[in-house]
């Protein structure tokens, strides 16, 4: 219930918005338009706005063309709207793709330094392994098979990441 009222709350504001732009700004343009041809037209144009303000420049005839102009307001505020979203929604893409690029490159190099530290053990393991076979003495099953499989697939690792 309360996501329902906040929707209606949501349409409420948007409705009221759309009508305080359409007439503020159909207002305003309109007396910009009234003003500018006020004072740019060289012929004799009466407007007696001292006596008669409202009659003069928010006259009947003027009706439509105030409404044009609110149609015009309204229209620039929607698309100032949508532009607005979609401007949000790129930089936000934007810092997605960013974030998961750096991510990405500190995973490729955390992978290329334990595939270091593991062929660098590896060797360490090997050169203990060749010293034992040197000197005589035994060398473990289990440490050997594994040594030996290891360098081929710790050295693909490497150079993969590297």
């Amino acid at each position: 219930m309360d996501f329902q009222n906040k929707d209606r709350v949501k349409v409420y504001m948007f409705i009221g918005k759309a009508i305080l732009v359409f007439i503020a700004g159909g207002i305003i343009f309109h007396l910009i338009v009234m003003f500018i041809d006020y004072f740019l037209v060289i012929e004799p144009f009466y407007l007696n706005l001292r006596e008669n303000f409202a009659g003069s420049i928010l006259s009947e005839p003027m009706v439509p063309m105030m409404g044009v102009y609110g149609l015009l307001s309204l229209g620039i505020y929607l698309l100032w709207k949508k532009t607005k979203k979609a401007a949000l929604m790129v930089r936000e893409k934007e810092f997605q793709k960013e974030n998961a690029e750096a991510v990405l490159k500190s995973m490729q190099r955390l992978t290329g330094i334990l595939a270091e530290h593991i062929a660098s053990q590896n060797s360490e393991i090997m050169s203990w392994i060749e010293f034992r076979r040197r000197s005589g003495h035994p060398v473990p099953a289990k440490v050997e098979n594994p040594v030996s499989k290891s360098p081929k697939r710790s050295s693909q690792c490497l150079s993969y990441h590297l």
